[in-house]
């Protein structure tokens, strides 16, 4: 075979194994790798219960087979030659070690899987790997390659970029993997293995995608990748059974193998495992199967290794070669002449020759025939000998491409191999035919398969006839058939569906404004059938006339459903109890709010003064206005102001006088404890005349007088312990911050006599500080003999930046605001300019940095205006509102309202609090969309004034991302939108202006456009924090912790990925000095680094060589942009200054099991301690592993503990009673109720613990007790006697009381370490010193720790801050520092359930405005304006442009669903019915349209049934439930885990019955038959505006003849004969993807509930389950039914593979589905009280709540 340059490349013309099959030999004698080699994570995954962590005895050996598992290490012992002994002995040790390794996955599958969100795992844009062998056969059945035609390679490889497209599109990284070892398993399936070549070639030649092939994911090189790429997961095929059928058995054992060892070679090197199979898309979420980290395994795996090697082995094969040139024109036509010429080779027969030509034409058909021209069906049978042919060809195809193609090939033709629907069609074209000129192919066809022909005769040998070409004569024993296109045959309501291929038109202003006409035009407006179509989607009438499901009763919403928590009551006289329980209850919530208020912000908080401003007429204020431009005279002083001047100033001379007297009588003690060397007592009678002084007339001379002792200190401690002594650094900090203060004071402040600067430069000549003496122009000082030299080896600079980093100048900030009364930074004074004009702005700036101070300015601006302006703050989740709520007590309780009206308002799902009457409204994003979606809200959302979302970052969030952008949309007022933590925060700002730009024109278009500045969006950043944060690592066996410079983690992916070096990777001052120093030792012979010296830099950025916090920042980036210089110039430089900078932290932690973590905790809390590191609080992602450290700690604090200090009768933690004395009522002897007390001895707490003394008010810290005793906790509770050792825990599954308590305490100073999940790090104010990281998970994002990393450095405590990473590996540490924030995409904007609730928006807003109000029509066209912001703005729209267009078109479509469902009239006005369950219901979608429909069919009246005594029986109960299940919970169970044991629960939820699945079918016809047109219309429409189906939707790779034998036609105006002979039964595609089609789909059936990937062309969005198609009977956990069965909390978090605390959340879930189902039927059936249906809902409704409450402890008011 020739290259390029004409010389002959060997190609292998078959092999002498026997099998006809090339196998590389894998090395026996490779390194296996040992356990030191291997990372792990935690045993006890995040995801998995401490009763399902299962030990490697349970896992690896269990009952029966020690033995065997001993005999496997014996196994792996053996010699080659042993081993080679192919007896009946190792056959059965080979069995016994398959056996071993799918029992050992298989175990961990069922204890460790869990369905779950990814979106974690992919937002920090961390590399993953993908196993392109999985994506291989996970294609293999849709394309065909199993078949007996050799399937479709093109259609194979869209499905697989397709598969990955999913994880593009979220801006998903990875790079794939394929083994070697698969080549063995599929050795007798030469089809799929062809397509394993095409996939590997077209990845890496024609993707960007980085493609690595290894021996086996047991092999050292596997290994290897993992080390250097470090990627967040594995994408695989768990344990695939679909693909069985299409294997042999021995070969299908292999299968589950690889699989297998896909699982313990991942999870065992802390690798997590993501099944791809049964992926699902949510609005923004990807959910799947994931197996966490089992560190358990690792021991194992070179014990497995070893074996594998051995069972592995392959023998040598030889080739015999053959020489063809390599200058075709494609790979494609290279692979059909190689394997025709090899298969001639060893075929001589006529058979072979005629089998050739059609071979080579089909090349030259695929070469000219364009994509969408060739849809063939699939076979149905097919000849053995056609069959061993194609395998032949495969075969032959497989070896060219794997040991002949080279880089230099074009491999555009890759991906299209083979068609072998093509193929068959040619053969049974030509079986009764023949071509015997090149005229019947056309000249293009022609040419090229003529020159196929010579080039393969000049190869060959012998001369290869073109012509004829045909297959008579050819005998064989069966003849090819094809499949028929069948449509799917319809229930008798679908056929009456289908008669009608025409939609009904709908009035309605909404629709016709956003689809707009071209959208209408495209839907076929029904004519001449309008009645039969009415009379058909309204069947159910005269049922529901009957059981009275149209009552007029008014129907409630989603906010009158909430409960009210001001309870209201009669005024009767029987009610008085009441009353009086609810005043108690009110005065009770008062308290709570002023301690929680209070503990918020402080008691010597100033309370806001507001003044309301008077609501003035037009007139009125114009006068207004224009005397504020009046010049004002200036006024005569009053006479008591002149007398309160003079008293002022004659108290002031009095001050002074005593000043005077004071100072001079403790100046001479000062002196005596000076002159005696007693330091410290002169520096406390120092302090002591500070407090007592009343002026500031001595200031300068106290300074002065201070740094005289320091400076006599510091010269006796610098002789006696030397200048290495931290004690003499310390007091050369404290001295040189006194002079700095000193110095700059002077400037303003104070006025230095010449003695004073003497005094000063001599302090400054003794401290080697020359050179800022003469800068400040200071006397010289000569330096004499008995001046002592304190010289600490470093410049002045450099002294600064090591040791004065926390203390270092900061800025001036400007000028103070007379109405902030602070001055403030540039970027908050821009964030108030903006509120007061009233205008919208996106902040993004560091916790704690002041910008949360804006949202309460702008609370009380509103408030100054009177009474009507609302503001609204929205807080991620409920323990934030409540923390808001009570800041905005404390704040504004004193402020004047009117009667019926309050300063703040609560809203959340759990209960609302003077939600309608408050100015301030604390809520959640998910209950801010309620109010503005309500119809009967549009008055109250006329008057917003404000709206403020706070972390606004979380609108990508798992959940309820798409209510913030709701919240955004729809509201008309500005907003402020804060966050720390939004990668490219200018995409959201641009998407919101453009967003108010549209309001802008549609409230020009409604006649109420305001000022141009009411509409625009400012972006305010400010990236510096206010503390500088230091990065350590705890290192058990040294016990201490140890610096990490944030630049040892880089590498030169990182600098690629970011240009340059990571601006957020931001350093402290000494961090910065010390890249200095590395830099300038390792300097490179023509790189200067010395204009970066420090003294050089800073002599002319600095303050008089006083170093500034914006100097070092400048410097910083200078010291950056060098570094960054050199890893892209001089790339061995950067790697030894990253190395340098990291030396003493590398390789010093690892994943760390759960027993082992325990073990260290007291001594990381000890050497925190030691450290002054304290107050810490520690984030783990394992509520247990919580639990355990805090069980942990209080025993080891218990045995320290010598004495209780709580033994006194009042806090022993006994019921103490005491009876009070008879007392005389009303004439009556009485006697009062014995009083009963309880301590929990919070107050006193344990001796020898950690606890803080803490600033402790003790009838607050009472009443934190008794909440707790109301809950039930005692003081032998655990959490309780954590709070007594000063340690709290905080996480979801604790109760608001716990939590609070928590909070409390720990601001309170009481509790110095808090372990806690990442739900406290959002937004919770519980600042503190130290953060320690413990333990690696895979929540532990970027994200979540930079929001867990700024707690660390209380403004105005600390100085600096501190991040522990403790039991995280090296790897995950660099991705934490350096990986990317998560892309706000914005969410998938359409449901039926959001449209219908925006048509209920538009139609019903003026019901809440009585009909001869002015505002009437106002609201209705705000409504309209609001609901069309929202429809054409959504975020998701700034990354998929096309994706609007799309969307006009489901609304559409989705109209016509609705009326179907006879939810919506053709006004576009909802029914009751869908303004009941189905709005309610939005989240459940299609569960809530399913259940509709099920109600409306009257199959709920036939499951309902009451019993002869009218009860409900048990049995209909748990039917109900498990149709509810069926329908509202969404929790997958992988099969694996039903090989469990279990005790109480079913676990899997149970099939639904067949008359059920029935209607549910019906329910599915009927939304495909309507899905149908949509998708037909917008693949038109993507047709038009995006061409042809052509391009790869990741490789973009155009599949289309460059030249088309359709141009041909164009000039002759025929077709050759054979193309219409394959056309004969062409059918064109419009919906179905062209890709697909290759493998004989159509139109019909292109989509179905099961789909991942739909069969529609990819540019028609389908990611998501956008048609509301109901799957029914998946494999879904039962926790929902068995809780309702046994009741017991234990069993679901036990059996039903629960986490701690989403037990409550998903119990309580579908508790709240119930009783909105139950409500709503009880709306509607307003006359029938004892309908059997509302009887059932709530009976059921009622009694889940009863087990609800009693399982957790709930007091129900």
């Amino acid at each position: 075979m020739e290259d390029d340059s004409g010389r002959h490349v060997a190609l292998p013309l078959c092999s002498v194994d026997g099998s006809g099959n090339y196998m590389e030999d894998i090395d026996e004698k490779e390194k296996s790798p040992t356990p030191s080699d291997l990372s792990s994570d935690d045993e006890d995954s995040v995801w998995s219960n401490t009763s399902l962590s299962v030990s490697e005895s349970e896992i690896y050996i269990g009952d029966d087979n020690d033995e065997d598992f001993y005999d496997v290490e014996a196994a792996a012992n053996l010699t080659v030659e042993e081993q080679n002994k192919v007896d009946e002995a190792s056959r059965i040790q080979e069995e016994k070690f398959f056996t071993a390794v799918t029992d050992t996955a298989e175990k961990i599958l069922s204890c460790h899987v869990q369905y779950n969100d990814i979106n974690d795992m992919i937002a920090d844009r961390r590399s993953f790997l993908v196993d392109g062998d999985s994506l291989l056969i996970n294609a293999v059945e849709r394309s065909g390659l199993e078949s007996a035609a050799g399937g479709q390679m093109l259609h194979c490889v869209y499905l697989c970029e397709r598969l990955l497209q999913i994880f593009t599109r979220v801006s998903g990284t990875f790079e794939i993997v394929f083994s070697k070892m698969w080549d063995r398993i599929l050795k007798d399936n030469h089809s799929i293995r062809l397509a394993k070549s095409v996939l590997k070639h077209h990845f890496r030649y024609n993707t960007k995608f980085f493609v690595h092939e290894v021996k086996a994911i047991w092999s050292e090189d596997f290994s290897q990748i993992l080390m250097q790429l470090r990627p967040s997961f594995l994408l695989c095929d768990i344990l695939p059974e679909e693909c069985s059928s299409y294997f042999s058995e021995d070969s299908y054992r292999w299968v589950k193998l690889m699989s297998s060892a896909n699982i313990l070679y991942s999870v065992g090197q802390g690798l997590p495992c993501v099944d791809f199979r049964d992926i699902s898309l949510d609005v923004s979420t990807i959910w799947a199967y994931v197996i966490d980290s089992v560190p358990t395994i690792s021991q194992w795996l070179p014990v497995f290794s070893r074996m594998f090697m051995k069972i592995t082995k392959d023998e040598d094969t030889v080739e015999t070669l053959v020489q063809i040139p390599q200058d075709l024109f494609s790979v494609r036509r290279l692979l059909y002449i190689g394997s025709a010429v090899m298969y001639l080779t060893s075929n001589k027969d006529t058979d072979a020759v005629m089998l050739v030509k059609i071979l080579l034409l089909k090349c030259a058909v695929l070469d000219v025939m364009p994509l969408k021209f060739r849809a063939f069906p699939p076979p149905l049978e097919v000849p053995k000998e056609a069959s061993h042919f194609i395998a032949e060809i495969h075969k032959f195809m497989h070896l060219i491409m794997e040991n002949v193609l080279t880089s230099d090939c074009c491999f555009n033709t890759v991906p299209d191999i083979w068609q072998g629907n093509l193929f068959l069609k040619l053969l049974v074209t030509l079986k009764n035919s023949a071509l015997e000129y090149k005229c019947g192919l056309g000249s293009v066809m022609g040419e090229i398969y003529v020159n196929l022909t010579n080039i393969l005769s000049a190869i060959w040998g012998s001369t290869l006839e073109p012509f004829p070409i045909t297959l008579k004569g050819l005998k064989w024993t069966q003849e090819i058939k094809f499949k028929q296109n069948e449509n799917s045959k319809l229930n008798a309501e679908a056929a009456a569906l289908a008669q009608f291929n025409q939609l009904l038109p709908i009035s309605c202003s909404l629709t016709r404004e956003f689809c707009g006409e071209a959208v209408l035009n495209n839907l076929v407006r029904l004519q001449n059938h309008a009645a039969e179509m009415q009379s058909f989607i309204s069947r159910n009438l005269d049922f529901e006339e009957r059981h009275h499901w149209h009552s007029r009763k008014k129907l409630t919403d989603d906010f009158s459903r909430i409960p009210d928590n001001k309870p209201t009551v009669g005024n009767s006289v029987d009610q008085r109890y009441a009353r009086k329980r609810v005043q108690k209850h009110q005065a009770q919530f008062a308290r709570y709010m002023n301690i929680y208020g209070t503990n918020l912000e402080g008691r010597l908080i100033q309370r806001d003064v507001i003044v309301r401003e008077p609501k003035l007429s037009n007139n009125t204020a114009s006068v207004v206005k224009s005397k504020k431009h009046q010049k004002k005279k200036p006024e005569k002083p009053k006479k008591a102001d002149i007398i309160r001047k003079q008293n002022n100033e004659a108290k002031r001379r009095q001050h002074e006088d005593d000043d005077k007297i004071t100072f001079k009588k403790s100046s001479t003690i000062i002196k005596k404890f000076r002159m005696k060397f007693e330091f410290d007592e002169a520096l406390q009678e120092l302090e002591l005349l500070k407090k007592k002084l009343k002026t500031e007339l001595f200031e300068l001379e106290m300074l002065l007088l201070q740094a005289e002792i320091l400076h006599k200190k510091l010269q006796f401690y610098f002789e006696e312990k030397g200048a290495g002594s931290s004690d003499v650094v310390e007091l050369y900090k404290n001295i040189f911050l006194l002079l700095r203060d000193i110095l700059i004071g002077s400037e303003s402040k104070y006025e230095l006599s010449a003695e004073n600067k003497k005094q000063i430069a001599y302090y400054l000549t003794s401290l080697n500080m020359p050179d800022i003496s003469s800068e400040w122009n200071l006397p010289h000082v000569q330096n004499n003999a008995k001046m002592t030299i304190i010289d600490l080896r470093m410049s002045w600079a450099e002294f600064q930046l090591k040791h004065l980093g926390p203390y270092l100048i900061r800025t001036n900030q400007g000028e103070i605001d007379d109405e902030l009364g602070f001055a403030p930074d540039d970027w908050q004074r821009m964030l108030i300019d903006v509120v007061r004009k009233r205008q919208s702005a996106v902040v993004v700036a560091p916790t704690s940095s002041g910008k949360t101070y804006a949202s309460y300015y702008c609370m009380k601006s509103v408030l100054k205006e009177g009474y009507e302006g609302i503001v609204v703050y929205v807080s991620p989740t409920k323990a934030l509102v409540n923390q808001v709520a009570a800041t905005v007590y404390a704040r504004f309780k004193n402020v004047t309202m009117r009667d019926g009206q309050s300063v703040y308002g609560i809203f959340t799902r759990d209960y609302r609090e003077n939600a309608l009457t408050c100015q301030i409204l604390v809520t959640v994003p998910e209950c801010l969309e309620i109010l503005l979606m309500s119809p009967r809200m549009c008055s109250w959302v006329k008057r917003l004034r404000y709206i403020i979302f706070d972390e606004i970052h979380c609108l990508s969030g798992i959940a309820g991302g798409l209510s913030w952008e709701t919240g955004l949309l729809l509201t008309r007022c500005p907003f402020l939108a804060l966050s720390a933590t939004i990668e490219q925060p200018e995409i959201l700002q641009r998407w919101l202006q453009e967003s108010m730009n549209f309001k802008k024109t549609r409230d020009m278009q409604d006649g109420c456009k305001q000022d141009d500045s009411h509409y625009m969006v400012s972006l305010i950043t400010h990236s510096e924090r206010h503390n500088d944060l230091k990065k350590h690592i705890y290192v058990h066996e040294q016990n201490s912790l140890v610096h990490m410079h944030p630049y040892a983690c880089l590498v030169n992916k990182i600098v690629d990925t970011y240009n340059g070096i990571p601006t957020h990777l931001s350093l402290s001052a000494e961090e910065t000095l010390s890249l200095f120093v590395t830099l300038q030792g390792i300097e490179q012979t023509h790189t200067d680094v010395g204009y970066l010296r420090p003294e050089r830099f800073f002599r002319r950025n600095s303050q008089k060589l006083f170093i500034t916090r914006s100097s070092v920042k400048e410097y910083e980036k200078e010291l950056r942009e060098l570094l960054g210089k050199w890893a892209h110039e001089f790339n061995d430089s950067f790697a030894s200054v990253v190395s340098h900078l990291g030396h003493g932290a590398q390789n010093l932690v690892h994943n760390l099991p759960v027993k082992e973590v325990t073990s260290q905790l007291p001594s990381l809390i000890e050497t925190l301690e030691k450290n002054k590191m304290f107050p810490a609080i520690v984030f783990l992602f394992n509520r247990n592993l919580i639990h355990k450290f805090l069980h942990k700690l209080n025993g080891y604090y218990d045995e320290k503990s010598q004495e209780v200090l709580n033994s006194s009768s009042d806090d022993d933690g006994r019921i103490s009673t005491a009876t009070q004395p008879k007392t005389i009522r009303k004439g009556k002897e009485v006697y009062l109720r014995e009083r009963r007390t309880y301590s929990l001895g919070l107050l006193k707490g344990n001796a020898s613990s950690m606890r803080n003394v803490g600033v402790v008010d003790s009838d607050d810290l009472k009443y934190i007790e008794m909440r707790l005793i109301r809950k039930g906790l005692r003081k032998d509770h655990p959490f309780v006697q954590g709070l007594r050792n000063g340690i709290g825990i905080h996480h979801a599954g604790l109760n608001s009381v716990q939590r609070g308590t928590v909070e409390m305490m720990f601001r309170m100073k009481v509790l110095n370490v808090v372990f806690a999940t990442s739900t406290l790090a959002l937004g919770i104010h519980m600042p503190c010193k130290t953060v320690v990281v413990a333990t690696d998970s895979p929540f532990l994002t970027p994200l979540n720790y930079h929001q867990m990393s700024g707690r660390a450095g209380r403004r105005g405590f600390d100085v600096e801050g501190h991040v522990v990473f403790w039991g995280v590996k090296e790897s995950k540490i660099q991705n934490l520092l350096t990986g990317k924030l998560p892309i706000m995409w914005g969410n998938f904007p359409m449901t039926v359930s959001l449209v219908l609730r925006l048509l209920l928006l538009v139609s019903m807003c003026d019901e809440s405005v009585p009909e001869n109000n002015a505002d009437r029509e106002s609201i209705q066209k705000e409504a309209i304006s609001r609901a069309l912001t929202f429809l054409n703005c959504n975020l998701i729209y700034q990354h998929f442009a096309e994706l609007k267009q799309q969307m006009k078109h489901f609304f559409a479509f989705s109209t016509q669903l609705l009326m179907l469902q006879k939810l919506l009239d053709d006004n576009g006005r909802p029914q009751h019915l869908s303004s009941g369950i189905v709005t309610h219901l939005h989240y459940h979608e299609p569960g809530n349209l399913v259940f509709a429909y099920l109600l409306r069919s009257g199959l709920l009246h036939n499951i309902c049934v009451t019993e002869k005594d009218g009860s409900i029986s048990k049995e209909t109960q748990l039917n109900v439930v498990l149709l509810m299940a069926h329908l509202f919970t969404h929790k997958r169970l992988h099969p694996a885990m039903l090989k469990n044991r279990f005790c109480n629960s079913v676990v899997k939820l149970k099939d639904l019955p067949t008359e059920v699945v029935e209607v549910i079918e019906r329910y599915n016809n009927e939304v495909k038959f309507l899905f149908d047109h949509y998708f037909r219309c917008v693949a038109e429409d993507c047709s038009r505006t995006m061409g042809e189906d052509t391009v790869l939707p990741i490789s973009e790779l155009c599949i289309e003849p460059e030249s088309s034998c359709m141009e041909e036609v164009k000039a002759e105006n025929e077709l050759p004969h054979l193309l219409q002979e394959l056309m004969v039964e062409y059918e064109p595609r419009v919906i179905c993807s062209a890709f697909i089609a290759l493998s004989g789909y159509s139109d019909n059936g292109l989509y179905s509930e099961k789909d991942t990937i739909s069969n529609l062309r990819h540019q028609v969005f389908t990611d998501k389950k956008i048609v509301p198609l109901f799957e029914v009977n998946q494999s879904l956990n039962s926790y929902a039914w068995d809780f309702y069965n046994h009741g017991i909390q234990e069993a679901i978090i036990r059996d039903n593979l629960m986490r701690h605390g989403d037990d409550f959340n998903y119990l309580r879930d579908f508790m709240l589905v119930l009783l909105a189902v139950n409500t709503s039927l009880q709306d509607f059936d307003a006359i029938d009280e004892n309908s059997a249906i509302i009887k059932t809902f709530g009976i059921i409704a009622e009694t889940f709540r009863e087990k609800f409450n009693k399982a957790y402890n709930i007091i129900q008011d």
